[in-house]
């Protein structure tokens, strides 16, 4: 059988897998693009561009920017909420490192609470949508302390813990300034300062 012969034998993915993987590539390139450059500087044209997609190919998938930057979000977050409920701490200290495990993840790549700012400031709809993933992620994080075996004392007020916590997060992901090794050992020391505090850990 000659080269041409098999070429010729070869049968194309369904449209529906072709479509699928148009989509993936879409949002890997969104996802890239939007932790790099941010929302304001990516364009539809460099997305698809990026992607090797047409523009066309984008809005068969998306009705804007702002609906595949959303959808970037959301996929983060369900990454990130898998991510905490993965872990079942036995004690404060592997508590401690549990949440500075996940908060050196994010702020290792601070593109993604800039993405989410940018994506609040659009409008009302948008910024709810943003909420509502804020929303998730505190509510595991309220899991992962209240579920852990190191319970915490029922006085602690996790409403105040969590959204100080995850400040501190966004705090030091704001001052990242590339060294890993150092990020990770001031998040964990951070981290088990904010818990402390509260007399969780």
């Amino acid at each position: 059988m000659t080269a041409t012969s098999i070429t010729e034998t070869v049968t194309p993915p369904p449209r529906p897998v072709r479509k699928q993987r148009a989509r993936q590539r879409l949002l890997q390139a969104a996802t890239k693009l939007l932790l790099t450059d941010g929302n304001a500087a990516t364009s539809i044209d460099q997305i698809a561009e990026h992607a090797g997609c047409t523009k066309g190919e984008f809005f068969a998938h998306f009705d804007h920017l702002q609906q595949i930057g959303h959808d970037v979000s959301d996929r983060l977050t369900r990454h990130a909420i898998r991510r905490i409920g993965c872990f079942q701490p036995r004690s404060g200290d592997q508590l401690v490192t549990t949440l500075a495990l996940w908060a050196s993840i994010l702020i290792t790549r601070p593109g993604w609470i800039r993405l989410e700012l940018e994506l609040a400031a659009i409008d009302s709809s948008s910024r709810a949508q943003v909420i509502w993933r804020l929303n998730q992620l505190r509510n595991e994080i309220r899991d992962l302390l209240t579920s852990s075996t190191h319970l915490p004392d029922p006085c602690i007020d996790l409403d105040l813990t969590i959204p100080f916590l995850l400040a501190a997060i966004v705090g030091m992901a704001t001052e990242h300034t590339g060294d890993l090794h150092t990020a990770r050992t001031t998040t964990r020391d951070r981290v088990e300062f904010v818990l402390r505090t509260a007399g969780i850990a």
